[in-house]
């Protein structure tokens, strides 16, 4: 077998029916195969396009409230670092045992139905590369208790 990749790299001689190849910039190219044994030869060919990918490369998120309370409406907000090729796909585990959410929206909100301290997870990819951060998410009970003193006057007088 003989791949020619059409990048102007020297063609590759091979037994393998695989032939593999890293393109160095975007762009359409004409790949051709050769395949030849002794009772013959063929030749076919396939137009291959090669986009430029720029990953994830990094990925951060806040909240507001930064300290909500149980049964409060939360909004989340994913920072990406850089510039990475479109679409971005983000998962939200707020790791309070609600199922992960997939989106492709930067902003959202969850509600943490219980006061605790969640690990809040986001993952972002895009189909060169991913990133991970997570953080702490404090949720307060939303229960406050006042104690008045008891003031006693001439009680039972």
């Amino acid at each position: 077998f003989t791949w020619d990749f059409g990048d102007g790299t020297a063609p590759v001689v091979t037994t393998d029916t695989m032939g593999m190849h890293v393109f160095d910039t975007a762009g359409t190219y004409t790949v051709t195969l050769w395949a030849e044994n002794g009772c013959g030869d063929a030749m076919a060919y396939h137009w291959v396009t090669v986009v430029a990918c720029d990953p994830v490369e990094e990925v951060d998120f806040s909240w507001d409230p930064l300290t909500p309370t149980a049964g409060m409406t939360v909004t989340f907000e994913a920072m990406l670092v850089g510039t990475p090729t479109m679409p971005v796909e983000f998962t939200w585990d707020f790791g309070d045992g609600t199922a992960p959410v997939v989106t492709t929206a930067t902003m959202g909100t969850h509600i943490f139905v219980d006061a605790g301290v969640y690990t809040v997870t986001l993952w972002a990819e895009n189909q060169c590369g991913d990133a991970m951060v997570y953080h702490w998410v404090t949720v307060e009970s939303g229960q406050y208790y006042v104690y008045l003193p008891l003031v006693l006057n001439n009680f039972g007088n």
